[in-house]
């Protein structure tokens, strides 16, 4: 094409530095800052700022915001880009995504998915994967959940060409919790997609000697088939999460299976099991430690006493004219469309970070 002529024959005209500067600046993409051609490219720094002023005086670049520049056109970025070799073109793109994370190192978080695309474009699918991740909980923790299964699924191809290892398995499976966890506001638990994600990660958690998701893989199942409103299936990961607390210590998992425990017998079970359950889970709770579960224990109302005695249970287990006589009415469902106990659990992830050897569920 004749504009494609024009732009090679501009380039051509370019010192050898200038037009090294100009396909690296190329591969880098959009806002390129001095300091990132500086390090990528090996030259020495009198070298870029000459290369740079010829590529602003020949208005192949400008200044973008106060420290960037960019290519006065995406064409000629797209010309400069196809004079590179593969070869050239992939080494490029690893030695800047290893720039970039030495120039982030205190904020890499601001360039996750400039990492994740480098890192791809490198060869370096295992790298890519793992930040396209990072994107992925980005996009999460801001509630763009279809933004986050975009990258997800992308993470998810790459990697299917990498050998299976036991390190490629732990990636699959952070990979497929946080799938099924993207889902979960969009379609809730009860959802073919989210189904498959849980059941993929247990897969993945029994094929693993250790697996320090295998408690929030079980919490995930029990939602599941709570929605579903299978009771043999929703019972036994919530049982299987109970031993894992019991057999760890941990108090705040502990009262999580409790919650799984007592929310599955109150909706299938005696309900002589679900007081059981309840007082067991509610001698452990506490209103600021466990924000993240207030709303789902009360419902919005006050916890009652139970018989006379000290123990506590959610006020909607019993009458509300009544203090102490059970309500065998069926529990309304919670705002956001599920049983109540089906809330985010930071405060499970949180105990699961905690250094400890992780043992498989019985």
């Amino acid at each position: 094409p004749k504009m494609q002529a024009v732009i090679q024959a501009r380039l051509a005209q370019l010192s050898v530095e200038a037009h090294k500067l100009a396909q690296l600046a190329a591969v880098i993409g959009q806002d390129f800052t001095f300091e990132l051609l500086l390090q990528a490219s090996n030259l020495d720094e009198d070298s870029v700022v000459r290369g740079l002023d010829e590529l602003w005086q020949r208005r192949i670049i400008r200044r973008h915001g106060a420290i960037a520049y960019d290519f006065s056109h995406d064409r000629i970025r797209d010309v400069a880009y196809g004079e590179t070799s593969p070869v050239r073109r992939q080494q490029w793109h690893r030695r800047i995504a290893e720039v970039l994370a030495q120039l982030y190192a205190e904020n890499r978080s601001a360039v996750y998915g400039a990492l994740a695309h480098h890192y791809e474009q490198a060869g370096l699918l295992a790298e890519a994967v793992g930040y396209y991740h990072q994107v992925a909980e980005g996009a999460r923790r801001i509630y763009a959940s279809r933004e986050a299964i975009v990258y997800l699924n992308h993470a998810m191809i790459l990697l299917k060409r990498l050998p299976t290892t036991s390190a490629t398995q732990r990636l699959e499976l952070a990979l497929q919790m946080s799938v099924g966890a993207a889902w979960v506001p969009i379609k809730n638990y009860n959802s073919l997609e989210v189904a498959q994600a849980y059941e993929r990660a247990m897969i993945l958690c029994q094929s693993m000697e250790e697996s320090p998701q295998i408690f929030l893989t079980l919490w995930g199942l029990h939602e599941v088939y709570l929605f579903q409103a299978k009771f043999a299936k929703t019972l036994k990961p919530a049982e299987q999460c109970l031993a894992i607390a019991q057999r760890l210590g941990d108090a705040t998992l502990l009262l999580h299976a409790y919650h799984a425990l007592w929310g599955t017998y109150f909706s299938f079970g005696p309900l002589t099991t679900t007081l059981f359950y309840a007082r067991e889970g509610l001698a452990l709770y506490d209103r600021q430690q466990h924000q993240d579960l207030a709303v789902a224990i009360e419902r919005g109302g006050d916890l009652a006493a139970v018989d006379g005695g000290d123990g506590l249970i959610p006020r909607h287990l019993l009458r509300r004219d009544q203090v102490g006589e059970v309500d065998d009415r069926p529990v309304p469902q919670a705002q956001h469309g599920g049983p109540p106990h089906g809330r985010a659990l930071p405060s499970v992830h949180a105990a699961m970070r905690k250094p400890s050897s992780s043992p498989n569920a019985t």
